[in-house]
């Protein structure tokens, strides 16, 4: 099954403690590991792991980064078209310190300024789903209009609410949404369902 990925994809530096620092110390840590990751991405990567084949859009741009990402790429055998192809921009960053003496880990991310300029590509209809992260969003209401047009059942990851994801949510068949996505003006979880369905969404 070919299915479409579109939204983000991360550079993670993930560090692991046996405690979390506190401020103006150095603190060697056990074990450290890098990966690429974003919602778009790890989906793509499980799809692909579960023997589907993937195709992801996303934004990496020209980077000091190029060769990590590009390898990750390669061991995880994603297509991959770049939104940001032929721009020198910074990625997006994710550092995680992770303690292991409790579980509980903290992120600090890095999301540089948009880019304006997007390569869009032409795509063929040949995809049986299609799933969209928020991120990206002008070129991804597109894509999921012609998606749904074309008949492919389209999903929205939204770990939280963006700019104009309303209008994204016109084209959305499937909504996955974490605790921490919540429409303006909804204030209880369970009134997100009545807002997803009132969009058009079939199922949460």
């Amino acid at each position: 099954m070919n299915g479409l990925f579109w939204g983000l994809l991360t550079i993670d530096l993930h560090f692991f403690t046996d405690h979390y620092p506190e401020e103006n110390t150095k603190t060697k840590v056990k074990k450290f590991d890098s990966y690429i990751g974003g919602h778009c991405t790890n989906a793509a990567i499980t799809y692909k792991h579960l023997g589907g084949a993937p195709k992801l859009v996303t934004a990496i741009g020209i980077n000091a980064f190029n060769m990590m990402t590009k390898e990750k790429i390669e061991q995880f055998k994603i297509d991959v078209i770049d939104l940001h192809d032929g721009i020198h921009c910074d990625p997006v960053f994710a550092s995680i310190i992770t303690n292991e003496s409790s579980g509980e880990r903290t992120i600090f991310s890095y999301n540089p300024p948009q880019v304006n300029k997007l390569h869009i590509p032409d795509l063929p209809g040949a995809y049986e789903i299609a799933l969209f992260d928020g991120f990206y969003i002008e070129s991804a209401i597109k894509q999921a209009a012609r998606c749904k047009a074309q008949g492919i059942t389209t999903v929205f990851d939204g770990g939280s609410w963006k700019n104009k994801t309303d209008e994204l949510l016109k084209y959305i068949d499937i909504a996955i949404c974490s605790e921490d996505f919540m429409p303006p003006n909804v204030t209880h979880q369970e009134d997100v369902t009545a807002y997803l369905l009132k969009k058009g969404v079939k199922r949460r």
